[in-house]
């Protein structure tokens, strides 16, 4: 792929995000069954993802960055892994802080949305998440356009999923300017690409931290009863595009 039709069509593929995270809520926000099942199909894509093809390039990556003879490094035996559960129990926190947050705010001051100090920092953190997101358009472990489709397809629901939950939190305050910040982060990201490569080292570590934080941010959307997630459909979008991933990679 010459670097100009990789350019043009990462630059079409975050323009897809943009969309995606600017108005996929629109679609979510008045949830029925086939609404229902179509979110759960969206979380199986990105878990299947993340198990059959982030993991294994993690595994690789770990093994490239053993051969490095550095003290910090040699103290943490697993590293890589180490920070995906940062980033798992980072937006697990956040999590838990929305949910507290929301909850006192419905108690004292009947509104049923997290305080706007939760809501900066929730912005903030996903800001720099859909950066790397957008930045991996151009550069990630595997490069190539079969590679790049099948990020694509994984992030693009990924996306749909953490705007369904942060609209469900925030309402207004993520509705009217949070959606429109993320989407731009997305952007930047991928404009970050065309003139910065990092190091491979850096790669697998921020691409170890999107890892941790998608199996977080799906999970934590699939258990819960409230959410009147579907089985079927997660198991489906897990099942399909494992399948899909297997045969064509």
């Amino acid at each position: 792929m010459s670097d100009s039709f990789r350019i043009i069509l990462t630059f079409i593929l975050a323009a897809a995000f943009f969309f995606i995270h600017s108005y996929s809520s629109s679609y979510f926000t008045n949830l029925n069954r086939k609404k229902y099942f179509w979110l759960s199909f969206s979380g199986g894509i990105s878990v299947s993802y993340v198990f059959i093809h982030i993991f294994p390039e993690l595994s690789s990556a770990q093994n490239e960055i053993s051969k490095i003879e550095n003290p910090l490094l040699d103290f943490f035996d697993y590293h890589i892994y180490l920070i995906s559960l940062i980033g798992f129990i980072l937006f697990y926190g956040l999590e838990s802080s929305a949910k507290i947050s929301r909850a006192k705010n419905i108690r004292y001051n009947n509104k049923d949305y997290a305080e706007k100090n939760v809501f900066l920092v929730h912005i903030v953190t996903f800001a720099i998440y859909n950066f790397l997101i957008g930045y991996f358009l151009l550069h990630r472990e595997a490069p190539g356009t079969k590679s790049l489709i099948f990020y694509f397809a994984a992030m693009a629901t990924h996306i749909m999923v953490n705007d369904y939950s942060l609209r469900n939190h925030f309402k207004h305050l993520y509705m009217s300017s949070g959606r429109w910040i993320l989407s731009a982060a997305v952007f930047l990201g991928w404009m970050s690409g065309i003139f910065f490569d990092v190091p491979k080292m850096f790669l697998a570590i921020m691409f170890a931290f999107i890892a941790g934080g998608m199996i977080l941010n799906i999970i934590k959307e699939e258990l819960p009863d409230e959410r009147q997630s579907k089985f079927l459909g997660f198991a489906t979008g897990c099942l399909v595009y494992s399948v899909l991933l297997l045969i064509i990679d």
